[in-house]
């Protein structure tokens, strides 16, 4: 049998008879393939940036996301640019970054990124010694006898530096200021401080945050509305916070609520924009992270801080209710990572009791925290049975006030005011406001009542829910009275062991 007869040659090669041939044939490949069997595809010759065959088409690698735009001729694969690696399972290729001083070369491994290291020194860019006193050198690993080395932490290379001294060098790449550090004999470089460093994100907000503290600014609807975005924008848009970052953000944003606090009627930012609320809310929420509690710890030695957030954030939701009728703004209930709001009419004349929020109500992003409740009783807007008399003796007072102020008016505010003796509907309703705060309970100052009388604090005591805050205005424009009991707020604790005798407290704001 003739060994063509086989059909030996692969991708349509033809087989011919050769004597002088190792096995007496030979395969005769179409263009494009080579090899004794034909079972080799040549590469084709399109352009850099396009593969196939018979016809070229553009590679399609994201050169963003660190891949050469030139792809496989055969397959079209995207690879890496050179001096990049790219992590199992992640789509985007990342630059080796070798330090060119520690390392043997600027390639790195494909996956791990790890750069190859000189003798003694470490670290995946070849730029740390395993001794905290020796520095990066062309031979490797030196240690100094009187310094601290000159060595890279928090992406700062910071310089040399004698014992008992201290260090400062520009912040890292995308923030402006200085950082510090200090060189202690004993222990070499101590961590560093970037608490001054501000992010290219709020530095345009640091200028008039100075005018504004120096009184060289104000505030005013408009000013309110932008200041409010571009400190969501620049929340938004900062993977993690300086020190300076939180503190010039909790500024700005406490000013802004103290002001609108204050306001009343449309003057109020929230009945020109309708996304201001939940700008403010977002912003408090990014500084109300559980990252940020370092920050929070020595911005508290010399401020409010987070208690003082609360307190404003209440004073704004109590602002918003009392003026919700007049102005015509909807209820709403807004969704945070850290904080949830809602402010919700209640029909007095038929209340039959409520829970707040009311979560199945949400159409849009629920909170993950689903069980943090306000019950609020039928009984709510029933004064006590001692109590019912002399409240309707005042209304009576009040509705005679009225009247005799009307009187000495023109006659067209004497008809607005006899009017106001026949109650309109929405006047027999009344706003709610419900505030949680998820994440306040371990940013909040640890600072507690030293009088024992009411509360023997425990030895180790923890606030271990969300924090709630609750508001009724039962008449518009009008500050919210004391609520009466019982008022029923229900938790899970955040933590379960080792604490076995929970105790309700508040936050009293008069002690601060």
């Amino acid at each position: 049998v003739s060994a063509c007869a086989l059909d030996p040659c692969e991708h349509r090669g033809g087989c011919v008879r050769r004597a002088g041939a190792p096995h007496g044939y030979a395969c005769e490949c179409p263009q494009g393939y080579f090899g004794p069997y034909c079972e080799h595809r040549v590469d084709q010759p399109c352009p850099r940036g396009w593969w196939g065959h018979p016809t070229c088409g553009p590679c399609s690698c994201d050169v963003t996301k660190g891949f050469d735009p030139d792809c496989n001729k055969t397959t079209g694969e995207c690879r890496c640019k050179e001096n990049h690696y790219r992590p199992a399972g992640s789509d985007t290729c990342l630059l080796c970054d070798c330090y060119p001083t520690g390392s043997l070369s600027r390639l790195c491994d494909a996956t791990s990124g790890q750069c190859p290291c000189k003798p003694g020194v470490i670290g995946r860019h070849c730029d740390r010694c395993d001794n905290p006193f020796a520095e990066v050198t062309v031979s490797g690993c030196e240690v100094n006898y009187d310094s601290c080395p000159r060595a890279i932490e928090a992406n700062i290379w910071w310089p040399r530096t004698r014992f008992g001294l201290p260090a400062a060098a520009p912040c890292p790449k995308g923030s402006i200021g200085t950082a510090v550090r200090h060189c202690d004999e004993h222990k070499g470089w101590l961590p560093p401080n970037l608490f001054n460093c501000t992010s290219l994100a709020f530095a345009a907000l640091k200028g008039f945050a100075e005018r504004l503290g120096r009184n060289e600014s104000v505030l005013d609807t408009a000013q309110s509305q932008r200041v409010a975005l571009q400190l969501h924008n620049a929340t938004r848009h900062t993977a993690a916070y300086f020190g300076s970052d939180v503190r010039l953000a909790y500024r700005l944003a406490a000013r802004l609520l103290q002001h609108e606090s204050a306001q009343r009627g449309f003057r109020l930012a929230a009945t020109q924009d309708v996304h201001f609320t939940e700008n403010l809310l977002r912003v408090g929420s990014a500084l109300l992270d559980a990252s940020n509690k370092r920050h929070w710890e020595l911005i508290q030695q010399t401020e409010g801080g987070t208690a003082w957030l609360l307190k404003h954030f209440e004073d704004y939701a109590s602002a918003l209710a009392q003026n919700m009728r007049q102005t015509y703004l909807s209820p709403f209930t807004i969704v945070t990572p850290n904080i949830v709001v809602s402010v919700v009419r209640l029909d007095k004349g038929s209340f039959a009791g409520a829970r707040l929020p009311r979560y199945e109500a949400l159409r849009g992003e629920k909170p993950p925290d689903l069980e943090t409740t306000v019950i609020l009783p039928e009984s709510v807007f029933r004064p006590p049975e001692g109590r019912r008399g002399q409240q309707q003796e005042m209304e009576e007072e009040e509705e005679e006030d009225e009247e005799a102020a009307g009187d000495e008016e023109e006659d067209e505010v004497t008809l607005v005011t006899r009017h106001k003796r026949h109650p309109e509907p929405s006047e027999g309703q009344a706003i709610a406001s419900v505030i949680i705060y998820r994440t306040l309970a371990g940013l909040l100052p640890e600072q507690y009542d030293t009088d024992k009388r009411s509360l023997r604090v425990p030895k180790r005591p923890i606030i271990n829910t969300p924090v709630v805050s609750i508001s009724v205005h039962a008449a518009a424009g009008r500050a919210p009275r004391a609520l009466e009991k019982p008022i029923t707020l229900q938790f899970r604790l955040l933590e379960t062991q080792e604490r076995s005798k929970p105790i309700c407290v508040f936050w009293n704001h008069s002690l601060l």
